[in-house]
């Protein structure tokens, strides 16, 4: 084989090697859009206690935080929070809608780990003085994904509030009219991490920044 063709072969190897792994990366990318879906899904309809079955199951670090609640780490603090949260809904009137949309996802190169930030905006029905009481509630997940027996999991769920505010009130007049997720009874494993919501009278910078790119 002439030389000219062997290169032309090593170019052409190449060139595959990187499509694949580019469809890799978007399989991979797709995947982790599809498992935050799911999550958001079956909170929205209040099947809550199957939210912890998304989280890795062998690692003891997996964790959640919502809001200014605290760090909850272990898949067993993560079953007791979501368990306290359905204790909240059995009520009828509870409306509990929050998406997730403008996602931002970094992959390790060795496809086993990812970051990812989303928008989450929402809207809530639940009780304020035992009045139901409809609400607007914005937030950012920031959150971490690992690869367990090949199919991606939740490593950690960190919701950031951005204002909860009732809908006849808004943003300005009420901002934050409760952010303790609910589970306040609980104990966390470590104290809140980032928790500043909007307020009208300072700049608000919303944390966090996009996730960065793995070094490795």
């Amino acid at each position: 084989m002439a030389s000219e063709e062997m290169a032309e072969l090593r170019r052409e190897l190449q060139a595959l090697r990187l499509e694949v792994d580019e469809l890799a990366y978007l399989r991979d990318h797709q995947e982790i859009c599809t498992l935050t879906s799911r999550y958001t899904h079956l909170y929205y309809m209040l099947r809550n206690e199957e939210c912890p079955q998304l989280f890795a199951q062998k690692r003891d670090d997996v964790s959640i935080e919502i809001f200014d609640g605290g760090v909850f780490v272990g898949l067993e603090q993560v079953r007791k929070v979501y368990k306290a949260m359905t204790r909240n809904t059995t009520r009828p009137g509870w409306l509990q809608q929050h998406l997730a949309v403008n996602p931002i996802i970094e992959i390790s190169k060795d496809r086993q780990r990812a970051r990812g930030l989303w928008h989450s905006p929402g809207i809530v029905s639940r009780f304020r003085n035992d009045k139901l009481t409809a609400y607007w509630n914005w937030a950012k997940y920031d959150m971490e994904y690992v690869k367990e027996d090949g199919e991606w999991k939740f490593l950690s769920i960190t919701a950031r509030l951005q204002f909860q505010s009732p809908y006849h009130k808004g943003w300005v007049k009420e901002p934050v009219a409760s952010s303790s997720g609910g589970f306040a009874e609980l104990q966390p494993d470590r104290p809140t991490t980032y928790h500043m919501p909007y307020n009208p009278y300072r700049i608000n910078r919303f944390e966090p920044s996009p996730p960065e790119p793995f070094e490795d």
